[in-house]
């Protein structure tokens, strides 16, 4: 018997159900690069985010001295279910993504700066947001393939990083559904890898009893 027959007792019905539920709506090709965030709390903020909205994968370029400044207590174990990938450097980054066939729209109040409306999220897309301060940088704009805002009617002309992260997932993800008729698009493969991996994050001890199972 495989893990997920083993550790399938352990959980309940409800439990299981609900992350058959969470894999019939999460996707790869759809997601975010935050390029050298500083306040820890942003940094968890966007990966809580980021997760609700069903991306299984954020890309993080950390600031200059290496820390990423993840909380576990504000991403709320968001960090568990998500695969984090730390990046040395937004070219490195970029251009592994582009050689995936990814999309590349930054976030940037720059002249070539259009409506976050205006683009279609039925290709492979990441989307880049900078540090709080400076915004992305100009390695990161010089390789995109747009650039984009999130329309304000106010007078402010930005937004804090996890609001403007918030409000770019919920369009891109709604765009998606529109075009592709879904919000998921996981292969059987993927959804089998996370599924071993959510069982054995969702048993206390799973490691343990798997190791006893497997002596009998």
């Amino acid at each position: 018997m495989d893990d997920i027959g083993l550790l399938s007792r352990f959980l309940s019905e409800r439990r299981k159900a609900r992350i058959e539920e969470v894999l019939s709506k999460r996707t790869y090709n759809l997601t975010m690069v935050f390029e050298e965030l500083h306040d820890p709390h942003n940094i968890a903020a966007v990966i809580r985010t980021a997760e609700a909205f069903g991306i299984q994968r954020v890309f993080i370029i950390p600031e200059k001295d290496g820390k990423t400044g993840l909380s576990r207590k504000i991403t709320r174990a968001a960090d568990k279910w998500i695969d984090i990938r730390i990046q040395d450097s937004i070219v490195s980054c970029l251009s592994e993504l582009k050689e995936q066939d990814f999309s590349i729209l930054v976030s940037s109040l720059g002249p070539k700066a259009k409506s976050i409306r205006e683009f279609s999220f039925k290709r492979r897309t990441a989307m880049v947001l900078g540090n709080e301060k400076n915004g992305v940088s100009k390695k990161a704009y010089a390789m995109a393939d747009g650039v984009f805002v999130v329309p304000m009617l106010g007078f402010v002309e930005s937004l804090n990083v996890s609001v403007a992260a918030g409000l770019a997932l919920y369009h891109a993800t709604m765009e998606r559904a529109r075009l592709l008729g879904k919000n998921g698009d996981l292969t059987e493969q993927e959804k089998a890898v996370l599924r071993r991996k959510w069982y054995r994050q969702s048993v206390k001890g799973a490691d343990m009893i798997l190791e006893r199972m497997a002596r009998k």
